[in-house]
C-alpha cells in the first residue's frame, strides 16, 4: 500500500485531529504567506504576522476538515485513503464538523482584526 500522509498511527485523539488537517502542511506554508507579505511592499508588524498566521492556520483547518468529510465516500472506496482517521473511526464525523467551525471562527476574526480590507474580502478565500 502507498504511503498516506493522513494514516493514523496513534491512538490519541489529538494526534487522529492533526492527522486529519495535515497540520504539517499548514506549518509548511506559513513562510510563502510571510514571503508574499513582506513582498507587498507594506510595513508589517509582528501582530500582523501572528494575526497572519492564525488566518492561515484556521483557514486551512476549516478547508481540510471539510474536505475530509466531503470525500469520506471516495476515500472509504480508494485503497490509498483507507486508513484517514474518517474512515477509520478514530475521528467523528461531529468533531471534524467543529474543526470546521472553529477554524472558519479563527480565520474571519484574524481577518477582522487584521484590517477592513482583509475583513471584507475574507469570504471569498473561505468559498
Amino acid at each position: 500500500m502507498a504511503f498516506d500522509p493522513g494514516e493514523v498511527s496513534k491512538a490519541s485523539r489529538f494526534h487522529a485531529l492533526m492527522r486529519l488537517v495535515r497540520i504539517e502542511h499548514t506549518l509548511f506554508s506559513l513562510p510563502y504567506a510571510y514571503v508574499g507579505a513582506l513582498l507587498s511592499g507594506f510595513h508589517v508588524t509582528w501582530v500582523e504576522i501572528i494575526l497572519m498566521s492564525f488566518a492561515l492556520l484556521g483557514l486551512r483547518t476549516a478547508a481540510l476538515a471539510y474536505n475530509n468529510i466531503a470525500d469520506i465516500d471516495i476515500d472509504s472506496l480508494n485503497p490509498r485513503t483507507w486508513n484517514r482517521p474518517l474512515i477509520k473511526g478514530a475521528v467523528k464525523i461531529s468533531d471534524a464538523w467543529w474543526l470546521v467551525v472553529v477554524g472558519s471562527v479563527l480565520y474571519f476574526v484574524s481577518a477582522v482584526l487584521l484590517n477592513f480590507w482583509t475583513a471584507l474580502l475574507s469570504p471569498i478565500p473561505w468559498v
